[in-house]
């Protein structure tokens, strides 16, 4: 379960990523697998969405469902699966390809579906410290928990265990009895727990596996597992006589006989080929007899430089006369990817006088304003009377900056003009593309917030425009030379000084 799709490793070792972007799922954001006895899978995401795959039928979305679902598990017989809607309605779902079939309903808003070895379905409610039971059409709720609970898990005997930051309860005589942890594993936060069929219990914790012998009254403890990982909720799961577990860097894989591994969890991305070899000697054999062919087309087809011509506008100075077709737009389709590369850099002055229309097209490419002075330009827009045509572009950015899709496309089309011509006439008026203004806007709002400290970087993401708070912490670092972080922490130093 992750954020980045399914990953399946088989049993030679291979590893297939499916995500939604492959078209085999409609999320990549997984919260919950379950396996039924002859192989299907079924995969809960994020929105509540199951997608149902087999190996004959690939991947296809399970219907019949009356709302979104919150959690699932297999069913005791192994044929089946149970669904959890955020209603509190409970769903059975047989191997059989059959639509779903209500079976119980907690009536409340429920998360985190077990199942007895009886048939009792077991949940969660909003609250998390109690457990709801459900059987022979009547729901009961059992005596709350003093803390907060991760999970809990049904033991073939049919005991409730549950887990919580403080260690595990078992549920027993009707009343729990707590099992604290410390001395135990090296972190009290219980996050996914196992029973298997020799009346042992599995933990997995913030730090470390480890196993309890229930069968006797003071539970005795085995050896600690992976006590550096980090493991994640739900986690364990079991195949024939082999436990896994999900921890934030790989799986953990443990044999009942003793024995066990680690697999780290990499991308499952195509390595890139390492350069073992020195520079292949055959290629300067090929490349060498193609130098005077490539000499001679070059110059035979390579234009000459347009010749100078007294312009009579310029009082007879030489002007260089450009051909008249329009150039390519140096911006890409969003708004912050500008070809601002040397952000920091002083203006890049022409050497020869031109025309405005060539001067707006070398400005396009040479725009390079520093923070302050992009800023200043700013405090400029707000406090100064400008042309109708700037006030127009900079009321745009300041309705719309936080539309990660906003353009300048789209700021073309509302003032009824190209791309391209909006371009040379902010480049002409102000000396900056606008792209490079909505930028400036951006990075002036999120610094001020950034400094504030009053959301997280990825809420500063959003309301700046930004996708995602990785795309937003590397446009920052462009502009500014600093890091979000790095930048907050120059400025806290700045402070301490003053």
């Amino acid at each position: 379960m992750a954020d980045k799709g399914l990953l399946r490793i088989g049993r030679n070792g291979r590893r297939i990523r499916y995500t939604s972007q492959s078209g085999h799922l409609p999320s990549d954001a997984i919260t919950g697998l379950s396996a039924t006895s002859s192989g299907v899978i079924y995969i809960l995401d994020e929105s509540g969405r199951v997608t149902r795959y087999s190996s004959t039928e690939g991947f296809k979305p399970c219907s019949g469902l009356s709302g979104p679902v919150v959690s699932l598990c297999q069913a005791t017989d192994g044929a089946g699966v149970y669904f959890l809607l955020e209603s509190g309605a409970v769903y059975y779902l047989a191997d059989n390809g059959s639509l779903p079939v209500s079976v119980a309903d907690f009536k409340v808003s429920v998360s985190f579906l077990s199942v007895a070895p009886d048939g009792t379905l077991y949940a969660l409610d909003s609250s998390r410290n109690r457990v709801l039971a459900f059987s022979d059409g009547k729901c009961t709720t059992l005596p709350p928990l003093p803390e907060i609970l991760n999970t809990f898990v049904l033991s073939s005997s049919g005991t409730l265990w549950a887990g919580s930051d403080k260690g595990i309860f078992r549920f027993s005589d009707r009343k729990w009895d707590f099992l604290d942890l410390q001395g135990i594993l090296p972190s009290s936060r219980v996050v996914s727990l196992y029973p298997d069929a020799g009346n042992r219990l599995w933990i997995a914790s913030g730090r470390g596996i480890c196993c309890l012998d229930v069968s006797k009254s003071n539970v005795s403890n085995s050896e600690v597992l992976f006590c550096e990982e980090t493991f994640l909720p739900s986690s364990i799961i079991a195949d024939h006589r082999v436990l896994y577990a999900g921890g934030v860097r790989g799986v953990a894989a443990i044999s009942l006989d003793g024995s066990f591994s680690m697999e780290p969890w990499p991308l499952p991305e195509a390595e890139k080929p390492s350069r073992t070899g020195g520079f292949p000697g055959w290629l300067i054999l090929v490349v060498l007899p193609l130098l005077p062919l490539c000499y001679f087309l070059g110059r035979r087809y390579v234009s000459k430089p347009e010749p100078e011509v007294s312009n009579p506008k310029d009082n007879g100075k030489s002007v260089a006369v450009l051909p008249d077709h329009q150039p390519a737009d140096p911006l890409s389709d969003h708004p912050l990817s500008s070809t601002d590369s040397s952000i920091d850099t002083p203006p890049v002055r022409p050497r020869s006088r031109r025309s405005a229309a060539s001067k707006a097209d070398s400005a396009s490419s040479n725009s390079t304003l520093s923070p302050d002075e992009a800023f200043q330009l700013l405090d400029r827009l707000e406090n100064s009377e400008q042309d109708t045509f700037v006030l127009s572009v900079y009321d745009i950015i300041k309705k719309s900056y936080s539309d990660s899709k906003l353009s300048v496309e789209d700021m073309a089309q509302q003032l009824g003009m190209t791309r391209v011509h909006v371009n040379r006439k902010l480049q002409a008026a102000q000396g900056i593309s606008p792209s490079l203004l909505l930028k400036a806007y951006r990075m002036r709002l999120a610094a001020s917030l950034l400094v504030k400290n009053e959301i997280p970087v990825s809420e500063i993401a959003s309301k700046t425009g930004f996708s995602s708070s990785s795309y937003f912490s590397s446009a920052f670092k462009d502009f500014f030379g600093q890091s979000p972080s790095e930048y907050v922490a120059s400025k806290i130093y700045l402070t301490t000084l003053k």
